[in-house]
């Protein structure tokens, strides 16, 4: 018995069981899975923001390096295929080196905060239903596509495969969140934009594989362009009470549309063999070129009114602190970017006898995309450092003192869902106060979730505190005594209240494992 006891794989086990190694590990697995499920959705506009950065720059490389010179997008002599336009670029050059090295470095970061995400919906699928049920927390999921399939593109058969599986999915979020807005009695604001008008982003890098179905894409974001972005533009200058953060995102509408109008101006391979070169100039010259300016002022005009509202609303969004709906000041900032540089290929390309190089408006345009480019870049960089630094304060949240908010479908405001928006308003929409109130599901421990308002953002919402919540409810319950809803007798079921997406017993808002903590319950219903 002694002789087996000094053996060495028994002194091992002996000195492995006190050291508790697989405590350590099982608490450092529970850890990171409380990590990973209670991510904020807006970390998604983080890796589009560096998926653009890593697009973009290289971009500004090829056009500011004498070794590059633009060559025909199939041609062979592409160096590095990306839309809009190509290069046939000295491959040794150490500029060239640097922002290849910087493409990559971005797209590691995008590809990294993507597969947290997609772990998210695995470890965490309650979380991620619970923000898929309200039309404001599920504002950012078309960023997460938008993203994956950027980065993917031309990564052999599996990158071909995720940009067709995401392509699909954010049209599956395009169709749900129509809908849900719709039961909701929304009307358009600027954080509709990337569930919807940003499937364009998505369109370039599916058209790579499947035209047809890149065009439907495009066409979907176009004209989603041209039909929420005047509303979403007039609401913000007539609503106060729309936040800073959704505001500037209505940069991002127009910018991805003209994006995607790209697709227009790229012949596709069965085009290339039989198309007439100064006729399909001739086409694009008078009708392409036209339809893109347009475009363009209306980014430019998105821009214009993204500064005007933070101006007016700085006080309201400096007093709130930093939350992660300032990431919504990266992305959009980068996408109107990347729009410019799009609008100035089209210009090089099809306008060049008109508008020839060196022209005052060219200076203009390469100004004006230098301008917005740095400071986009310098916005993505500082609030990324801000956002990595207030991360743990943001998914390990401790919710044992605080009395727990409604189930969605308990709330005061979900009987006034109905009152819905208007074009011109002065009390806070309904359904962001229904997500303020019932808050958001986090995860707490292994199996085990709960409902809470400790957090400092819904969506691109900053939350209100109780104060402001109560103000804004009495002004909602004001209007409504005022304005009672019209009594409809078929209406659609609201997504969180008459649907039941099984968060807690009989559709509760939380999620309990078999030790129940006996949190206080909040009861705002009628």
């Amino acid at each position: 018995a002694a002789a087996e006891a000094s053996k060495f794989h028994n002194r091992f086990k002996r000195w492995f069981n006190k050291q508790k190694f697989g405590e350590k590990i099982n608490n450092g697995l529970s850890v990171a899975e409380v990590f990973i499920s209670n991510l904020p959705q807006t970390t998604s506009g983080l890796a589009l923001s560096f998926s653009s950065l890593a697009n973009i720059w290289f971009k500004f490389m090829e056009e500011n390096v004498d070794s590059c010179v633009p060559v025909a997008y199939r041609s062979v002599d592409c160096t590095f295929p990306e839309l809009p336009g190509c290069f046939d670029c000295n491959v040794e050059n150490h500029w060239y080196k640097l922002a290849l090295a910087f493409h990559y470095t971005c797209q590691v970061v995008c590809g990294t905060i993507g597969l947290a995400f997609l772990l998210k919906v695995f470890l965490a699928r309650r979380v991620f239903l619970d923000e898929f049920s309200n039309p404001v927390t599920m504002t950012p999921l078309g960023l997460l596509c938008m993203a994956i399939a950027i980065v993917s593109a031309g990564k052999g058969f599996i990158g071909y495969c995720l940009v067709v599986i995401f392509s699909f999915l954010h049209l599956v979020i395009f169709l749900w969140f129509s809908y849900s807005v719709l039961a909701y009695n929304m009307l358009p604001d600027p954080s509709w934009f990337p569930n919807t008008v940003g499937i364009g982003m998505t369109s370039i890098k599916l058209w790579l594989y499947h035209p047809n179905a890149g065009y439907f894409l495009m066409s979907l974001s176009i004209l989603s362009c041209f039909t929420l972005f005047p509303i979403a533009l007039y609401r913000i200058y007539v609503n106060k009470k729309i936040a800073a953060t959704v505001c500037w995102m209505i940069v991002s509408g127009p910018s991805s549309a003209l994006y995607a109008a790209t697709l227009m101006a790229q012949p596709t391979l069965a085009q290339e063999d039989h198309m007439d070169i100064a006729t399909w100039k001739n086409i694009h010259v008078e009708l392409y070129m036209p339809f893109v300016t347009l475009v363009f002022f209306m980014a430019v005009a998105g821009m214009f009114t993204s500064v005007y509202s933070l101006y007016v609303r700085w006080d309201h969004i400096t007093q709130k602190g930093f939350s992660p709906a300032h990431v919504a000041f990266c992305f959009p900032t980068l996408n109107h970017a990347n729009m410019c540089q799009a609008y100035r290929s089209g210009v090089d390309a099809f306008m060049s006898d008109v508008i020839p190089p060196g022209s005052f408006l060219k200076i203009v345009l390469y100004c004006y995309w230098c301008m917005v480019l740095f400071c986009g870049t310098i916005a993505t960089f500082v609030i990324t450092a801000k956002f990595v630094a207030h991360l743990p304060e943001w998914v390990f949240i401790d919710v044992e003192d605080e009395e727990e908010p409604p189930a969605p479908n308990e709330t005061l405001i979900s009987e006034l869902i109905p009152t819905g928006d208007s074009m011109k308003q002065k009390f806070v929409s309904p359904a962001v106060l229904q997500a303020n109130e019932t808050g958001a599901l986090v995860r707490v421990g292994r199996g085990r979730y709960v409902r809470t308002r400790k957090l400092t953002a819904l969506g691109f919402e900053p939350i209100m505190n109780w104060l402001e919540m109560a103000q804004e409810r009495d002004i909602l319950l004001e209007y409504v005594a005022r304005n009672p809803p019209k009594q409809r007798t078929r209406t659609l079921s609201v997504p969180g209240i008459d649907i039941d997406f099984n968060f807690g017993m009989g559709g509760g808002g939380a999620v309990w494992d078999s030790s129940h903590s006996g949190r206080a319950r909040a009861n705002t219903g009628f």
